[in-house]
C-alpha cells in the first residue's frame, strides 16, 4: 500500500449477500479482516436473505465495519 494515510483512502463498501451459508459467510469475513485494507474504510453489509438456519448472533462482534440486514424476500 501507497504512503496514503487510511483518512485519505475512499470507503469501501462490500456487499454479502448469503443464504444458509454462515460457515463461507464467516470465511469471507475473516478474509476480508486479514486484508491490507485500512478497517476504518470499510462498510460491509451482510444482508440475510431469508434463511432458515440462523446466522450467528456475534457477527459483529469486533467489527464495528460490519452491519447485518435480514430480507426476507429472494
Amino acid at each position: 500500500m501507497s504512503a496514503s494515510t487510511p483518512a485519505d483512502l475512499p470507503l469501501v463498501s462490500v456487499i454479502i449477500p448469503v443464504f444458509n451459508d454462515c460457515e463461507r459467510l464467516l470465511a469471507c469475513l475473516a478474509a476480508i479482516e486479514v486484508g491490507d485494507w485500512p478497517q476504518a474504510r470499510l462498510d460491509v453489509l451482510v444482508i440475510d436473505n431469508g434463511s432458515t438456519l440462523p446466522l450467528r448472533d456475534d457477527l459483529s462482534d469486533g467489527r464495528p465495519w460490519l452491519r447485518v440486514a435480514h430480507e426476507s424476500q429472494p
